[in-house]
């Protein structure tokens, strides 16, 4: 393989300065701490340049600049300790936010890409964000024809090799739609026919046919947060009962998320911080009894998953815009904790578990920490990855699985229940919305399903 860094006294420098912005992917700033890769292993603990460690999350960049005879395919190995987006030439290359490096051993092999660099002068810019533990940086080159998607490959099976029942992930994000007038498409008989095992509601209240901002979150069902959650009368659960019963009468189980959707817009409702956790807890005791155990006019439908909260690890504790917890990642924790013991001493035949992360694994090697050190049940712990390569899912997998192991949580179900084909969630969301639909996003979708049966899930 002919290498761009042959030149070693050129391509064995690289540039590194603390912080990040936009305008790097075109210029590198004057003032920056020149470093080279060890050939060893091509990796470095960027921390080790400066005078003191960086702080958790901090923004960094790293530069390299190259030159080319020609214009010429290259291939690329990257990881971070936690997060990076690559960038060649202003046009970006790959990017492991927001779900971070997903390997424990920060492998290259996880995160590689290709790219068309040209003749001249080329800048490759990493944005790294630093994780909890190090701010592990590297890179290597690959062999072009190697990292090509297209190349040829074997698969090879082995009929005698048995590797247990299959894992269901069908199962998919809110129920279906009834078509109740002539300005409703439903799609109910399609969705009976898919036998779809599970059906999560969150984000449900964006949906009018499910009963929009009426259904489903707790301020939605326990309106005035003042009342008596022992008194029926402080509930509204007509909208979701009707949801539920649709989704139920289609053959789906309901995966219940308490809590609220994302919520975008300036001003916040349902993300915001409770103002008594313990009072929050028994209004949650009360739903499950309504949808379990008849209370308030309910039902018995046996929901067996109750999911508390969705990705409180979105956004910084600092954070001007915070879309799904308002508070701080220590409220969150006694949040959880509260609710999680109250629920399992309520019910203690139901799977209580949560937090639905979206994918910050330093976030939740804290959280499960905390978790474990209060004796906090946990029967399933429930995470989120967006991405472009299933290799970096399955490391996902791994690495929550070994995380659960390490504090105590060996029995604890791991449940990826939002997942999908996402470049990022700013200029390559379009495309990723095209891409889904697709023959490409399909592949993607059977890939992850496949890395789902091998890995610890």
């Amino acid at each position: 393989m002919e290498s761009f860094i042959s030149d070693r006294h050129q391509a064995a420098v690289w540039q590194f300065v603390q912080g990040w912005d936009p305008e790097f992917v075109w210029n590198i700033p004057e003032a920056g701490i020149t470093f080279s890769l060890p050939e060893k292993n091509n990796r470095i603990d960027l921390d080790s340049l400066l005078p003191e460690p960086g702080k958790l999350e901090e923004d960094g960049t790293v530069f390299k600049r190259f030159s080319l005879g020609k214009d010429t395919i290259l291939a690329f190995g990257a990881c971070c300790d936690w997060w990076f987006e690559a960038w060649l030439n202003g046009e970006k290359l790959y990017s492991t936010f927001p779900a971070g490096n997903a390997s424990p051993c920060f492998n290259t092999e996880d995160h590689a890409f290709r790219v068309q660099a040209k003749k001249g002068e080329n800048l490759l810019c990493i944005h790294v964000r630093r994780g909890t533990g190090s701010w592990l940086f590297g890179f290597e080159e690959k062999d072009p024809e190697a990292a090509d998607p297209c190349s040829p490959f074997s698969i090879q099976a082995n009929p005698a090799d048995t590797l247990g029942p299959v894992k269901p992930m069908n199962a998919v994000n809110n129920g279906p739609i009834r078509g109740r007038s002539s300005q409703t498409r439903g799609n109910f008989k399609l969705w009976q026919e898919a036998k779809i095992p599970f059906a999560r509601n969150h984000d449900a209240a964006f949906c009018s046919a499910y009963g929009g901002e009426h259904s489903v979150d707790i301020y939605a069902v326990f309106p005035d947060f003042s009342a008596d959650p022992e008194d029926p009368s402080s509930y509204d659960f007509d909208l979701t009962d009707d949801y539920l019963e649709t989704t139920l009468a289609a053959g789906t189980q309901i995966f219940y998320r308490l809590g609220s959707k994302i919520e975008h817009n300036r001003k916040k409702y349902g993300t915001r911080v409770p103002p008594d956790f313990r009072k929050w807890a028994v209004v949650c005791e009360h739903m499950i009894r309504h949808f379990n155990e008849g209370w308030a006019n309910g039902h018995h439908w046996n929901i067996r998953y109750w999911e508390i909260w969705n990705e409180p690890d979105l956004d910084r504790d600092d954070s001007p815009n915070k879309r799904n917890w308002q508070g701080t990642e220590k409220q969150f924790h006694e949040l959880f904790r509260i609710t999680a013991c109250h629920l399992k001493k309520c019910f203690p035949n139901l799977k209580i578990g949560g937090p639905a992360l979206s994918g910050k694994f330093p976030w939740m090697r804290r959280f499960l920490k905390a978790m474990h050190e209060q004796n906090v049940p946990i029967d399933f712990f429930s995470w989120h990855y967006y991405g472009t390569r299933p290799t970096a899912a399955a490391a996902g997998m791994r690495l929550v699985r070994e995380c659960l192991d390490q504090n105590g949580y060996s029995q604890t179900e791991s449940i990826l229940n939002e997942w999908n084909y996402v470049r990022d969630w700013t200029d390559g969301f379009t495309d990723a919305i095209r891409t889904i639909i697709g023959l490409k996003g399909a592949v993607y979708a059977s890939s992850v399903m496949c890395e789902g049966q091998i890995n610890a899930l």
